[in-house]
């Protein structure tokens, strides 16, 4: 395979795997419109629920096993979330570069053939 035809098939490559970010986007612009998902999630969850492990956590009265349990179970919502924004985020960078990358393929394929 020429050179051009690894960088065709990286290409590609690139090309299908922003399909795969568009998709899981999609998908978690969906959960943030599900009512039941924004309630009992991202609300009851990664709210109401961190807020009072967090609590929890600075406890006294508690032994020292239970404070730390709850201290790493208060930060499971915020890892979610960070979670759903690095999805979007991956989506919107590749998108962003998708015009980049088909001008880049349509130009190797067009000298691939003239070789």
């Amino acid at each position: 395979m020429s050179d051009n035809g690894v960088q065709i098939t990286q290409l590609e490559n690139q090309l299908e795997n922003m399909k795969y970010f568009q998709d899981q986007a999609d998908a978690v612009e969906r959960l943030a419109k599900n009512k039941d998902f924004k309630a009992l999630i991202l609300d009851g969850f990664c709210r109401d629920e961190t807020a009072r492990l967090a609590h929890v956590s600075g406890d006294p009265g508690i032994d020292e096993d239970q404070r730390r349990v709850a201290a790493d179970m208060s930060r499971a919502g915020g890892h979610l979330k960070r979670f759903l924004n690095i999805i979007v985020q991956q989506n919107n960078t590749a998108q962003r570069d998708r015009p980049d990358i088909e001008d880049m393929l349509a130009e190797l394929r067009r000298t691939d053939g003239a070789e």
